[in-house]
């Protein structure tokens, strides 16, 4: 399940964010999408960020698109993205966060 935040302080080893907008179809098929993700993958917390809300956010992230998605790691900021082609690109893409380094 997504939970809605309003901050993006994180004590979570691995982190998620959408960043989504009330009327955006795609952001609703990402957030279909990361539901079932948060059902299966376990070691990585998922919320979402109503954009609107949040200008400031967009800002400081240099966000260009709505869907997007912001990923933490250790509580740093460690990438942003656009594209989910899939559930299953999504769940490598995390994969490959949750085995790397940074």
């Amino acid at each position: 399940m997504l939970k809605e935040t309003d901050h993006l302080f994180f004590s979570e080893p691995l982190v998620l964010v959408l960043l989504y907008t009330s009327f955006c179809g795609t952001c609703e098929m990402a957030k279909r999408m990361l539901a079932v993700l948060s059902q299966t993958v376990k070691d990585v917390a998922f919320y979402q960020m109503n954009a609107n809300l949040h200008p400031a956010v967009l800002k400081q992230y240099d966000v260009r698109s709505i869907p997007c998605f912001l990923i933490f790691k250790n509580g740093r900021w460690i990438d942003q993205f656009y594209a989910f082609y899939s559930v299953s690109f999504l769940y490598d893409k995390l994969q490959a966060y949750s085995h790397s380094e940074t």
